[in-house]
């Protein structure tokens, strides 16, 4: 059995309880020890304020879900806690990214059917459409209401993970801003994850518009082509610590 961190590959409905939430996310691998307990995560949160004036009942809520996007990657909470000049942008793809990790149903969403919406004709993203996906991908698992909400909740994520155009009325799906140190960062942990798909074709490239050309382009930029037309790819180093560690 692989010692690697693998994908969720099970149906759950985590986001009902908890959407993207850059800022709890940013403070969980900020100051949360994967070692300890949730309870005594969750009573530090509470008595230090990391997710500023939440109730109990929340932070507690805030913890158990945080903890299943991160814990399960411990070099990369190691990596998080100590990257001081993130950008924005970054932020807020890699706690998109360690959604689509661990959760089955945003990881299509946003690396299947996100990316086949996308094109000239647009199409409106609403509830209702994405619950009739939903259905597709789960035929007969939940209830209507419980597939309306959800539907609702996967485009409210996709759009705090800049994914979706944000206003409220006829949201669409958008490309975002990828900078370089993101794509080096997902690049390096999937690397170390058991995931569907392949380094250069997977839906966390997918989702943030890096397929084909697009792809291709922002490896040249970012690695820089060999001899032969390909990518040298010497940049990479054997691990996300290693690189975290270059790129201080």
């Amino acid at each position: 059995m692989s010692e690697r961190p693998c994908e969720v590959t099970e149906l759950h409905t985590r986001l009902l309880r908890v959407t993207l939430e850059i800022d709890a996310c940013t403070a969980y691998w900020s100051h949360a020890d994967p070692q300890r307990s949730h309870a005594e995560n969750a009573k530090l949160a509470q008595e230090q304020g990391w997710f500023g004036d939440r109730s109990p009942a929340r932070v507690r809520k805030l913890i158990d879900e945080l903890s299943s996007r991160f814990a399960p990657f411990p070099e990369a909470m190691s990596v998080l806690r100590n990257w001081k000049d993130m950008q924005d942008n970054t932020r807020r793809l890699i706690c998109h990214w360690h959604v689509q990790l661990t959760d089955t149903v945003y990881r299509k969403f946003t690396g299947d059917l996100l990316p086949e919406l996308r094109g000239p004709e647009t199409a409106i993203l609403t509830r209702e459409l994405v619950a009739e996906w939903i259905e597709q991908v789960a035929p007969s698992r939940w209830a209507t209401s419980t597939k309306l909400k959800y539907g609702g909740n996967l485009i409210t994520t996709a759009a705090e993970a800049g994914l979706v155009s944000q206003p409220l009325r006829e949201r669409t799906p958008r490309i975002p801003e990828v900078p370089d140190e993101a794509l080096a960062y997902v690049l390096h942990l999937v690397r170390d994850v058991e995931f569907s798909g392949t380094l250069m074709d997977n839906p966390y490239l997918r989702s943030v518009g890096l397929q084909g050309d697009t792809l291709e382009d922002a490896l040249a930029r970012l690695a820089g082509r060999s001899e032969d037309g390909g990518f040298d790819l010497a940049w990479m180093a054997k691990n996300l610590t290693e690189w975290a560690a270059r790129k201080s």
